[in-house]
């Protein structure tokens, strides 16, 4: 009897380095057919990450190779390949993976002002394409390093604008 039990390969997780948005997910694959009598096929699905030890669930299930589209952002990403055959005289072959992705282009003027009711800011610029989310505290310190206060903030810059 021949062995038609799926193999599973899962990569090594890629860093984007910071918040990434993946783009596409891509491959070129070589798939044996034996007309009626077996049947191959290659299944990719992804998962991310923001801090690489706490993953997603498995999403995509690409069964075609193209511009398979990923929708997500996160710092990083890792693929699973599921080489499938209905016969063992076939095997598909997976040859590459191509995952595309962009990082947003986000400025911090990092220039603090007074006005003149005694509120400092700062001003960051959105250059990406996306809204991004800003959530965090930002700590204000003097020319010694010491800090004077900080401020938990939220809010949203819209694409290509400033917050």
């Amino acid at each position: 009897m021949t062995d038609t039990t799926p193999g599973t390969f899962v990569s090594r997780s890629f860093d984007a380095g910071r918040i990434a948005d993946w783009g596409t997910l891509d491959w070129t694959e070589s798939l044996p057919t034996g007309g009626e009598s077996y049947t191959t096929d290659i299944q990719l699905d992804y998962q991310t990450s923001n801090d690489g030890s706490i993953w997603s669930v498995w999403a995509g299930a690409f069964t075609a190779p193209g511009s398979n589209d990923i929708t997500a952002q996160s710092r990083y990403i890792r693929y699973q390949a599921t080489l499938s055959t209905s016969d063992g005289g076939g095997t598909p072959v997976l040859h590459d993976v191509t995952i595309t992705y962009s990082t947003p282009k986000v400025v911090i003027n990092e220039v603090m002002h007074s006005d003149t009711a005694g509120n400092d800011w700062v001003e960051i610029y959105n250059g990406h394409g996306s809204t991004i989310d800003w959530l965090g505290t930002l700590t204000l310190y003097d020319s010694n390093g010491v800090a004077l206060g900080s401020l938990d903030t939220s809010s949203t810059a819209l694409p290509t604008g400033y917050l």
